[in-house]
């Protein structure tokens, strides 16, 4: 899935809904992407920000045609150099 910042999606298992604002790609592969709830009225109370894992977010709810996780993932693995899917300290023989 491409995930754009600043649009807005649901957790596909919770039905937790907010605008992306933050990603993480994990050494793994791994994507989060945070979620945080709009504002509600002036002295009400909102939601803390959630975490998901990528793969639960409602594709309906916010997927646009863009590569920012594909990014952010090529440009770690460009800045690890050659063997960058190899864990730190790999023994080569």
């Amino acid at each position: 899935m491409k995930i754009k910042l600043g649009k807005e999606y649901t957790d596909s298992i919770t039905g937790f809904k907010g605008v992306a604002t933050a990603y993480i790609v994990y050494i793994t592969g791994c994507i989060h992407i945070e979620l945080t709830p709009k504002a509600t009225k002036v002295g009400g109370s909102k939601d803390l920000p959630q975490w998901f894992d990528e793969s639960r977010l409602d594709p309906k709810s916010g997927l646009l045609a863009g590569v920012l996780a594909e990014a952010a993932l090529s440009t770690m693995q460009a800045s690890r150099g050659p063997g960058a899917h190899e864990p730190p300290g790999a023994i080569h023989h």
